[in-house]
């Protein structure tokens, strides 16, 4: 009897110790941060039918009230983005008895070339502001637009999101970095929290309009630890980043040498809720003090070989 209580205390002890050994080397594992791509928004391209320099306002312009409103933006024609708003002018230089002196006609594009929707912007104004790029007419032409084009991108983005969308499976790729078996078993973890958050996981680079990529780098720390920072990176099968979720914490060093049995679940549930917010095309959550498009300068530049009218006499 003796015996047999000292060997259930003795059992009842390990099994304790070998918990507390697995909690520490687990760890407590933060949420992801996402960084949400700032290709999920709007480039504006060049206003056709009107000067360059008029037209390189007007995007600034139009970008920047769009930012106001929470769409990533930008004037920048370099710059990649999951929608592109091309615009074409109409000027009518005898429009004294019209209520528009100019119509604008935009067009909203995906990143698959096709038109998401247009809209008809009445100008009102006169010929000399029109054509002298007068601040005022810019700014109005800026707030008036935003309204239905943001408008446009939101009805997209809702009507698109990957959880709704058949045929818009998210395809996970190979973890790279880990050491012991991590790459394999936080590959099969993350798919299966992403499973468990109503995503369509595929292993069929066919049915996929997403792919998910894992990065592991463990780096020494004082105090015999290990720092392990998780970069997860979500972009279109056609290679447009949509954005980084970042998981960063410390272990006791070597811990993750093996056996990463006891973590990577916890780790793939904390991925979760940044992986969601890129892949729903939400807000990005860095923000910055700099605007990403350049506001309208008070001083217009003058169009070459055009003088601006004499001041009332």
């Amino acid at each position: 009897m003796w015996v047999s209580r000292t060997i259930l205390i003795f059992l009842v002890l390990f099994l304790a110790a070998c918990e507390t050994a697995e909690r520490t080397k687990s760890g407590s594992w933060p949420r992801s941060r996402a960084q949400v791509g700032e290709n999920l928004g709007v480039r504006i391209d060049l206003l056709e039918g009107t000067a360059v320099p008029m037209a390189k306002l007007l995007a600034s312009s139009v970008a920047e009230n769009l930012e106001k409103r929470d769409i990533p933006a930008t004037a920048d024609v370099e710059k990649p983005s999951r929608y592109v708003l091309r615009g074409r002018a109409e000027y009518d230089p005898n429009a004294k008895k019209k209520p528009f002196v100019a119509l604008i006609h935009w067009t909203l594009v995906g990143d698959n070339n096709e038109s998401v929707g247009t809209y008809v912007q009445g100008v009102k104004g006169t010929a000399v502001q029109w054509e002298f790029g007068d601040p005022k007419i810019i700014r109005r032409i800026g707030n008036n637009a935003a309204k239905p084009i943001a408008a446009m991108i939101r009805n997209d983005t809702d009507a698109t999101q990957p959880s709704r969308r058949r045929g818009s499976a998210l395809l996970v790729r190979a973890v790279k970095g880990a050491p012991g078996d991590g790459n394999q078993t936080l590959t099969d973890a993350v798919k299966i929290s992403m499973r468990e958050a109503d995503f369509n996981v595929t292993d069929d680079p066919r049915q996929a309009g997403f792919v998910l990529t894992g990065v592991v780098t463990v780096t020494p720390v004082a105090g015999n630890l290990e720092r392990v920072r998780i970069a997860w990176s979500i972009s279109t099968v056609d290679g447009i980043e949509m954005g980084v979720a970042i998981q960063e914490n410390q272990v006791p060093g070597g811990s993750l040498s093996r056996d990463w049995g006891g973590i990577a679940g916890a780790i793939a549930t904390a991925a979760v809720d940044g992986l969601v917010q890129i892949l729903e095309g939400s807000r990005r959550t860095a923000r910055t003090d700099t605007p990403i498009a350049p506001r309208i300068p008070k001083n217009i530049p003058r169009m070459p070989g055009r003088a601006l009218p004499p001041p009332p006499g």
